[in-house]
């Protein structure tokens, strides 16, 4: 569904899912999920089969993530990575409330008719405040509703459960 969920089986960490990520095409409606992974390593393996897969079907592929995991995907890309828009979330969602209008003018800017927009965004990282944290909670849900009726986005939002503490992990999808 459009909530999120732990994106596999298991504790969801690094695995396979180019089978269940194959049956989803632009207008079936956003979608919206969770992914976890663990560490750098398990960033790369997690998203980067899914983002090889838009651009061979030459969907457009934006990630608004930390700089440690937008430096990480960029060196896996090799020469992909001019064809995918990385952006920093640290700078760009400091305020988690802030984040929606940026995903907004992403999708305004990126968005191609009849293509899915893969969108990859990071708003949880180690090291934010309590309060910050409260206030991702509350972005997470909101996506569902801000991006209701953009039928061709897909959004992957990424969390290194190796890094974050247990109890947000276990809020993931809720």
């Amino acid at each position: 569904g459009n909530g999120g969920g732990d994106g596999g089986g298991g504790d969801g960490c690094d695995d396979d899912r180019s089978d269940r990520w194959s049956g989803w095409k632009a207008g079936d409606g956003f979608l919206h999920e969770a992914v976890l992974y663990r560490g750098a390593d398990g960033l790369v393996r997690s998203l980067l089969p899914w983002m090889e897969q838009g651009l061979a079907a030459g969907d457009p592929v934006v990630a608004l993530v930390t700089a440690r995991s937008g430096d990480a995907l960029r060196s896996a890309l090799g020469s992909a990575v001019s064809s995918v828009h990385v952006e920093d979330v640290g700078e760009l969602g400091r305020n988690p409330a802030r984040i929606i209008s940026v995903w907004r003018a992403a999708v305004e800017r990126h968005r191609r008719p009849g293509q899915a927009l893969r969108a990859i965004g990071e708003p949880v990282w180690p090291g934010r405040s309590p309060d910050e944290l409260v206030e991702c909670g509350h972005h997470e849900r909101l996506l569902n509703t801000a991006f209701a009726d953009c039928p061709d986005l897909w959004l992957l939002c990424p969390y290194d459960v190796s890094a974050l503490p247990d109890d947000l992990v276990a809020s993931v999808g809720q």
